[in-house]
């Protein structure tokens, strides 16, 4: 059903996500699944923002990937990057940026691959809140969206139930948040993703909290 989607990205990343949640677990290291983890959202930051923000990042990438623009989505992320400036600590104000008469009203260059005056979002969902919200909120975000649940499966009380539902919903997180890097979906309620998403964060808090009941195969047989 991945494949079907049409989305690479997909397709790419929800194998990626099971594989970095499952082979710690395999391998008898568990605790390595919070470290992969880390890893693999760095990893994803240098490897998307870096290439427009970081400038030994960008230089590699211009000159061995040279057409490495995710399609068009640099572009974007170097505009967003340019309008924070202007505004690090508090944003453009939820949902009064993008597709807004400040945009509207923008000249556009011929040779932007992008039109950003009719984009509805920057294709990054961390650059997204910081433009609307500051750093400062995409700071909490961080640690709401990624290190607490960290915290939480670290947590999880070593039972059947809980580690396998754990580790379930950890993977809907990493996957989540690893696609965030290049949709944006947080804080929009009418987005699956998003839905899915907190499904995932607050799934690693209740499982972190209490032993899941334990089904009684033979329940149904005696009554």
């Amino acid at each position: 059903f991945m494949l079907h989607t049409g989305s690479k990205t997909t397709a790419g990343l929800v194998p990626f996500s099971i594989l970095i949640v499952m082979f710690p677990s395999l391998i008898g290291m568990r605790l390595g699944t919070p470290i992969l983890f880390a890893l693999a959202i760095v990893a994803t930051a240098v490897g998307t923002l870096g290439i427009v923000f970081l400038p030994p990042i960008k230089h590699l990438a211009a000159i061995y990937f040279p057409d490495m623009t995710y399609t068009g989505r640099t572009t974007l992320w170097e505009f967003a990057g340019s309008m924070l400036a202007k505004k690090p600590w508090t944003g453009y104000g939820y949902e009064s940026f993008w597709g807004t008469p400040l945009l509207l009203n923008q000249d556009q260059p011929f040779d932007r691959p992008w039109d950003i005056r009719t984009i509805v979002h920057g294709h990054d969902g961390y650059l997204d809140i910081a433009v609307l919200m500051g750093i400062p909120a995409l700071c909490v975000a961080v640690y709401t969206f990624l290190i607490a649940p960290l915290r939480d499966y670290m947590r999880i009380p070593l039972r059947r139930e809980n580690i396998f539902l754990g580790d379930f919903f950890m993977m809907v997180v990493l996957f989540t948040a690893l696609n965030a890097f290049l949709e944006s979906f947080f804080f929009h309620r009418g987005d699956p993703v998003w839905l899915f998403f907190v499904l995932g964060v607050l799934g690693l808090r209740q499982v972190s909290l209490r032993p899941m009941a334990v089904r009684d195969p033979d329940r149904g047989s005696r009554s």
